[in-house]
């Protein structure tokens, strides 16, 4: 079962229908109530389904209304707190950890290896950033934000 298949399954326990349709606007998926639409314009990948589909149900658990004009500093905040949500469950500072354990070099091979775009994890790390500053422990590894992305294990001996 593939990532956007579990995520699927996630958004029917959760009571969201997930339809891929031609969407009027330029938006990659949009939630309205518990509809998600998934744009068949876009001709998404399967992780850049998955991704927009975790971001959509991030919306929904966050109890987000209509913030598709980003005009307002509160409409803002609701995209980012969804977005973060996408960063977390998709990649996470563990996924990072397991991307190197598994010998990920560079952002390229660390997507792939977490099955998520490019473009997202590089967003993700730099969101990582500005909550984490240059770095993070967890557990026995240190995850560097700063001045690029790395991680390494401590040992005490």
């Amino acid at each position: 079962m593939t990532k956007y298949e579990k995520t699927l399954d996630e958004a029917n326990e959760l009571g969201l229908s997930v339809k891929e349709k031609e969407l009027k606007s330029n938006a990659d998926a949009l939630i309205c109530g518990n509809k998600i639409a998934l744009n068949k314009k876009k001709s998404l990948t399967t992780n850049e389904k998955n991704w927009y589909l975790t971001e959509e149900i991030g919306h929904h658990k966050t109890g987000v209304g209509n913030i598709i004009s980003q005009k307002t500093t509160e409409n803002r905040k609701l995209e980012r707190r969804g977005r973060l949500y996408s960063y977390n469950k998709c990649i996470g500072l563990t996924g990072i950890i397991n991307a190197a354990k598994n010998h990920c070099v560079g952002s390229y091979d660390i997507a792939e290896f977490l099955e998520v775009p490019e473009a997202r994890l590089l967003e993700a790390v730099e969101e990582y950033k500005q909550i984490y500053g240059k770095g993070k422990m967890v557990d026995n590894y240190f995850v560097q934000f700063e001045p690029f992305l790395a991680v390494y294990e401590y040992q005490i001996i």
